[in-house]
């Protein structure tokens, strides 16, 4: 439900000698994943834009109990950040809005819930480049993607999708297939299980890795609530969690340069 509690499971399955994976099913998603291939063809990176929206209906359950972990923000908002984290690193600072989109027209009745269903939180990276993330539980269609803009022109990605265009809109390459979401958890899965089998000490969407959307995500509500800009970076540094604590089981294909 927060950062704290991520950092103690953590460091609790550390010391249990087991291994802890998060479900950040995106970074398995064929699209995404061809995105991040392509990046390095933008050249400097000055605008991303990520969203998810779809609407929950009027059965919330645990969805609109703030204490029971939900939020458009911890729900929807950590796989948007851990999108961005992935493809661009830890922003610098992020400024959050958070707040109620769902109102209840004439005769209808809707549950009283106290968790937020709609933000929008602002990202900002070295050199000024910002990332937008927006998202909301209560308004259709149901839609998500990203969408970066660099010195060489923008790459579009949706799960399944991706072109890159030049500044032009001249399509350079793209990819697109019908891959059912049963497929994409069934490789999540196996990444997992075959990072248990073997014992492998470096493995795809590891528990540590999943702390800096944690952060972010916690950065967004204290945001929300101070009305500044808050720092990701600081709320790891307040648990003692470093970028070697968060990398350390990150593929070594996947580390930074």
């Amino acid at each position: 439900r927060n950062l704290p509690e991520a950092v103690q499971l953590c460091q609790l399955m550390d010391r249990a000698g087991r291994k802890l994976a998060a479900g950040t099913q995106r970074r398995f998603m064929s699209g995404y994943r061809r995105a991040r291939q392509m990046l390095g063809r933008l050249g400097k990176l000055h605008l991303a834009q990520v969203h998810y929206q779809f609407n929950l209906g009027p059965s919330l359950t645990w969805h609109g109990d703030r204490a029971a972990g939900g939020g458009a923000l911890i729900e929807l908002g950590y796989h948007m950040f851990d999108l961005a984290i992935w493809l661009l690193g830890l922003p610098e600072t992020l400024y959050a809005i958070a707040g109620t989109g769902q109102r209840a027209a004439a005769r209808e009745d809707l549950p009283v819930y106290d968790s937020d269903d709609t933000a929008v939180a602002v990202l900002r990276y070295p050199g000024k480049a910002a990332t937008t993330v927006t998202v909301t539980r209560c308004f259709s269609p149901v839609d998500e993607g990203l969408r970066l803009y660099g010195q060489a022109g923008t790459l579009s990605a949706g799960p399944n999708q991706c072109v890159l265009r030049d500044r032009d809109g001249n399509v350079l390459d793209s990819f697109g297939e019908d891959e059912p979401l049963a497929a994409v958890f069934s490789r999540m899965i196996d990444s997992f299980a075959r990072a248990a089998a073997e014992d492998a000490p470096r493995y795809e969407c590891s528990g540590w890795e999943s702390l800096p959307a944690m952060a972010a995500v916690d950065a967004a509500y204290l945001s929300d609530q101070t009305g500044q800009p808050e720092s990701p970076g600081a709320m790891l540094a307040n648990y003692n969690v470093t970028s070697q604590d968060y990398m350390k089981c990150t593929p070594t294909e996947e580390l930074p340069p």
